[in-house]
């Protein structure tokens, strides 16, 4: 048994000295509301990075990319410090600048720096500067030592480091979303455009609600029981949220007394929150596990979609009614494609090459043979297991090391190989089906060291590097409704879907529209674009029971990789355009087709095609309206050989 009990307080020291005022105040003068504003945006900022850089510290411990024995709050040696100390000086510059024309810092009521900052003598507005730098620092710091602790284990699981990540981004919005509407009170305030309020909890506009409601909803995302494998300040799901509550605030609140009324003795609340006893961690198969999350609080990765060689072939002469090649730039030699299948029910397509071909036949119908030009271009086709979650070692871990060998001139089951290597110059196009893009989306979304999951369990930094660009047919961005019915929701006329998903095993469960199981939330934006299709010919039964427009299993709103509601009802004339997609950048809308899910991958329906808002069709050399049909006949597969 690991015996843990650890109480916490929560002691609030303030920089005192001088008259005490009221948290609502007279009209400021208008140079010194200005130079109050601006020490409040640097101390939002140095509080801000702390909570992030301490926290992919505190991450890359726990998937064990640093030595444990890195102490994540000495500014020495932890990852990020760097960061640290560059938002500490913009602290300085603001303050320096904004304080040009205020009253002296003593006037102010800026007298003395509390413990543990005392050492920073307060003469001038470079000294406030200093001292509310140290103060934030160690406000904060404290915050996230009661969010992480010290766990005795390390590495984390997946699943146990996904939860312990959830806690550090919960903290971190909140907190930041707590002092940025408390300046903004004050701000106000010192303005007279408010009076008589008292802004440390005033909460004007309901934000800090809405972020409190978000930090308990982040938290609750938690499997339960897995509090009992961290070392955080909670013992299960509900005490885990008061007690990130209980951090968040004193440290908040501290900040705004320091920054507007330092001479005013803060509040010192003194929570003792203990955690029960727990049993010693052993690790077990996951089975609705989660993995690490950080949501676009990284910094972005710019995707490209140039290809190697320049280009040679120079379009004449277009027909009235073609994709635009602007997206897609002529290459002097064709891409090697990339195959990558959907979700499985078992582990057929990983252990036996010949399945994982397969998925993409139907009788005579071949999609590889039909996009690939009738095997003109080069090609190779990937298996792994699709019965378990995305981003497992044998999902993204062998998709990533499957794209290296490819790119290396590998040969896959079948022999096949793609003409050149990426050594050579040749250039590589991944086609993946339904899950097949949410585990592109998890590696190419994790290629960097700055992002949540980096080279999680695999080479995700080189499989991205090597790659162009990815084609998404029908993929589980958002998740799917039907995998929703199968895992619990849902009416018994929509148990119709258990017939292409089956029961709810793993891969079903985190291909889910659930918030807490969508990719989005453990990757950031792709390296890479990734371009979307899909199909939207119903499947009597199975459609009723999802939102908008479908190819009977999943949904526009996933398949287009929408932002906002993963259930929202789309249909071809006002699918999300893109700029509101899940990601900031790095997905762009091609084409709707009249295909079920199964027709997309098998070359089996050559149907109607339809314009979607942000798709590549061009009609008389500008783009087409949404909902036109731009084919009468053309497959998925054929609309794939035409774009190089």
């Amino acid at each position: 048994m690991r015996q843990r009990v650890r109480t916490w307080s929560i002691v609030v020291s303030i920089i005192c000295l001088g008259s005490v005022a009221g948290a609502a105040s007279a009209q400021v003068a208008p140079p010194d509301a200005i130079c109050r504003n601006r020490i409040g945006k640097g101390v939002k900022r140095v509080a801000d990075t702390v909570l992030k850089e301490r926290a992919l510290c505190h991450l890359l411990r726990m998937r064990g990319q640093v030595s444990e024995t890195i102490t994540c709050g000495d500014p020495q040696t932890a990852p990020g410090s760097e960061r640290i100390a560059q938002a500490k000086l913009k602290l300085t510059t603001l303050t320096l600048k904004g304080c040009e024309d205020a009253a002296s810092p003593q006037a102010n009521g800026y007298l003395a720096c509390p413990p543990p900052c005392a050492g920073f003598s307060i003469s001038d507005y470079a000294s406030v500067a200093a001292c509310l730098s140290c103060l934030t620092d160690d406000r904060i710091s404290t915050a996230i030592q009661g969010a992480y602790g010290t766990p005795a284990v390390l590495p984390f699981n997946p699943a146990e480091t996904a939860c312990q990540d959830r806690v550090g981004r919960a903290l971190r919005k909140y907190a930041v979303a707590r002092i940025k509407d408390q300046q903004l009170c004050q701000l106000a305030e010192d303005r007279q455009a408010v009076v008589g309020v008292d802004c440390l909890e005033a909460d004007l506009k309901g934000k800090v609600a809405r972020a409190r409601q978000k930090l308990y909803g982040t938290i609750a995302g938690c499997a339960p029981g897995i509090f009992a494998d961290l070392d955080s300040c909670g013992a299960d799901v509900g005490a885990e949220q008061a007690c990130i509550e209980a951090l968040a605030n004193p440290a908040a609140d501290a900040l705004f007394y320091a920054v507007y009324f330092p001479s005013v003795p803060t509040p010192t609340p003194t929570g003792t929150l203990i955690d029960t006893p727990t049993p010693t961690r052993t690790p077990t198969p996951i089975v609705s596990a989660t993995p690490t999350e950080t949501h676009t609080e990284t910094p972005t990765v710019t995707p490209t979609v140039t290809p190697t060689y320049t280009p040679t072939r120079t379009p004449t002469a277009l027909p009235p009614l073609h994709p635009d090649i602007n997206f897609f730039p002529p290459l002097s030699q064709a891409p090697c494609l990339i195959f990558v299948h959907g979700k499985q029910t078992n582990t057929g397509t990983f252990t036996n090459w010949n399945q994982a071909r397969d998925y993409w036949k139907s009788g005579s119908r071949d999609f590889v043979q039909q996009a690939t030009q009738n095997f003109t271009a080069s090609y190779y086709v990937i298996g792994y297991n699709g019965s378990q979650a995305y981003w497992d070692v044998q999902a993204a871990g062998e998709v990533a090391s499957e794209i290296v060998n490819a790119t290396n001139g590998g040969a896959d089951g079948g022999g096949n190989h793609c003409a050149q290597t990426w050594a050579a110059g040749g250039t590589f196009w991944v086609i993946a089906h339904s899950m097949g893009p949410t585990v592109l989306d998890y590696i190419l979304g994790n290629d960097d060291p700055s992002d949540p999951n980096y080279n999680l369990n695999g080479p995700y930094d080189v499989a991205a590097a090597r790659l162009s660009l990815v084609i998404s047919i029908a993929g589980t961005h958002r998740g799917s409704q039907g995998a929703d019915l199968v895992c619990g929701g849902g009416n018994p006329f929509c148990s119709f879907f258990a017939q292409f998903v089956q029961d709810c095993d793993t891969a079903t469960f985190w291909l889910r529209s659930s918030d807490d199981v969508q990719v989005r939330m453990f990757a950031n934006p792709p390296a890479k674009t990734v371009w979307l299709t899909s199909g939207y010919e119903a499947i009597i039964g199975a459609s009723l029971c999802l939102s908008g427009e479908d190819d009977g299993i999943v949904q526009h709103a996933s398949a287009f990789a929408c932002s906002g509601s993963a259930t929202a009802e789309y249909v071809n004339s006002d699918i999300c355009n893109n700029s509101n997609k899940q990601e900031s950048a790095g997905f762009v809308s091609m084409d709707s087709a009249h295909e079920n899910h199964s027709d997309e991958r098998d070359d089996s329906d050559s149907d109607n095609r339809r314009q979607i808002p942000g798709g590549i069709w061009n009609c008389g050399g500008s783009p087409c309206a949404p909902n036109t049909l731009v084919q009468s006949s053309m497959t998925t597969a054929k609309f794939v050989s035409i774009l190089y």
